[in-house]
């Protein structure tokens, strides 16, 4: 599987391996690789599917082992009717606070 082929502009999921590495010297099979991706989505649901993904990636060839560390986790901020009512309540307190944010 191409990871950076789950990228979804559409959805605004964006997948994006920024930095493989392995291997010890040249001319010699790598022991093991690292690869270090980062996905970006803006919804709980292209969340979930990229998350499905991964929990049942598998390696392509006889042979090789694959794990996947989850390193950091930023839920996405979906833009809701909840969402927004937060933010003008936030920004009115701002503006309570301090009359020369506005």
């Amino acid at each position: 599987m191409h990871l950076e082929a789950l990228t979804d502009y559409q959805s605004g999921t964006t997948v994006n391996v920024g930095v493989i590495n392995g291997g010890t010297r040249s001319n010699v099979v790598a022991e093991n690789a690292r690869a270090k991706v980062d996905i970006r989505t803006a919804s709980a649901s292209e969340t979930n599917r990229i998350q499905q993904v991964l929990d049942n990636i598998t390696p392509d060839r006889q042979g090789f082992e694959l794990s996947v560390t989850q390193l950091k986790f930023r839920p996405p901020l979906e833009r809701h009717a909840k969402v927004v009512e937060l933010y003008h309540k936030a920004r009115q307190a701002a503006e309570d606070l301090n009359p020369n944010i506005a």
